[in-house]
């Protein structure tokens, strides 16, 4: 079966910046190489590296835009996004266009980009093909507006998203039978402890740890949604001596800025006797050895989570969790067994406190959430790499 892919266009597939949705699209075709399902053409965004991959299964569909163009596409959308105007400039998508009307697919999807899937249909570039698009994210009104979800709901032949809430969210908005569940998936072989080896920023962290009973664990963008603020006020609660608190990630891909959210929580800091130490971003194939240095991992998320990658891979390395009650998150934690749910309401400050001090003095508890965490799991083969292109052609089709 002759199939495109189209990524989000944001970042260069296969994953080499990074990206959750272009993580899952490059397990899609390392898989499609071990065991032929299908004949794919790859959309993605171009970037000079991508030469260097070359693939019996996939071709990498790319075409490289003028820096000039970059920039303005970036003031662009910029400017909507300020006067909250529904649309977004993709230039390097326009150069794609009439590439992807040459050929005759069986099957096109679209991921995680509602304009794009407007676009193809609109301007009819599918030829024959069926349409389907893959949702990772929740309804937000940027892109993913309950209007662009009607469109698709009546002209895709499948609608794929990564967890049951983002399921029942759509079905609350237009109830269909087109859509299905296919979980994100984790590689399991990268987060085994015997192929786990130090890197620069696990090695700070252990020289940070000497005088730490404890060591807690954020790890994610630094952003309002995902609630790094209300964690640092419920450290700030906890009063206990010997413990610190590590912020793995920043604002977007990319070096930690002082904006003003980030303020706020130097400000935040500055009243607190315990350790807070920001890490910054770490690759991929590194996350394992962060995971192993940390004692409890913190979800505080404030927004709906559709999933919840970090619970997945820190339930792997077998750490107990304390998360919010957002989402797709309580589809992966299992309260009081694998971790602790708290409410994201007012008192969510509280709710996080109260969690991460019990964690924190009841070291038996949290060995025994970490070891059930691991074994649930371990067990599931739906979140497995390996099954991930599997699951995907069951719903796909081929």
């Amino acid at each position: 079966m002759k199939i495109a892919i189209v990524s989000p266009m944001l970042l260069p597939v296969p994953d080499i910046k990074g990206g959750a949705v272009e993580m899952l699209i490059t397990y899609l075709i390392e898989e499609n190489e071990k065991n032929k399902y299908y004949d794919i053409d790859l959309y993605t965004v171009y970037d000079d590296k991508l030469k260097e991959y070359k693939y019996e299964n996939t071709k990498i569909m790319m075409k490289k835009i003028p820096y000039i163009k970059k920039i303005l596409q970036k003031v662009m959308n910029k400017f909507f996004n300020i006067l909250k105007i529904n649309k977004v400039v993709n230039f390097s998508w326009i150069k794609m266009e009439n590439e992807i009307k040459k050929h005759n697919y069986d099957k096109i999807i679209i991921e995680n980009n509602m304009f794009l899937y407007r676009k193809i249909y609109e301007k009819k570039l599918y030829n024959n093909a069926k349409l389907i698009y893959h949702m990772h994210n929740d309804i937000n009104n940027i892109d993913k507006t309950e209007e662009n979800y009607k469109l698709i709901e009546k002209t895709a032949e499948k609608i794929i998203v990564i967890s049951n809430f983002i399921k029942n969210r759509l079905n609350s908005i237009q109830r269909t039978d087109k859509i299905e569940v296919l979980y994100n998936c984790i590689d399991k072989d990268l987060y085994n402890n015997d192929n786990i080896n130090e890197c620069i920023e696990s090695k700070k962290i252990k020289e940070y740890k000497i005088k730490d009973d404890v060591s807690i664990g954020y790890i994610g963008r630094i952003s309002k949604e995902k609630g790094l603020l209300e964690l640092v006020k419920a450290f700030r609660n906890i009063e206990l001596p010997n413990v610190s608190l590590y912020v793995i990630g920043s604002q977007w891909y990319d070096k930690i800025k002082k904006d003003k959210y980030y303020n706020k929580i130097l400000e935040e800091i500055k009243h607190i006797k315990n350790n807070i130490y920001f890490i910054g971003n770490v690759s991929k194939k590194n996350m394992p050895q962060i995971y192993k240095v940390l004692d409890i991992i913190v979800i505080p998320t404030i927004c709906e989570e559709a999933f919840g990658m970090v619970a997945l891979e820190a339930s792997l390395m077998g750490k107990a969790i304390i998360a919010t009650n957002s989402g797709g998150m309580v589809e992966i934690i299992n309260n009081n067994t694998t971790g602790i749910i708290v409410e994201k309401d007012k008192d969510i400050v509280d709710n996080l406190s109260n969690a991460i001090k019990f964690l924190t003095l009841n070291k038996d508890i949290r060995k025994d959430f970490g070891i059930n965490a691991k074994k649930e799991v371990e067990k599931k083969e739906e979140f497995d790499k390996e099954k991930y292109l599997t699951n995907f052609a069951k719903i796909v089709g081929g």
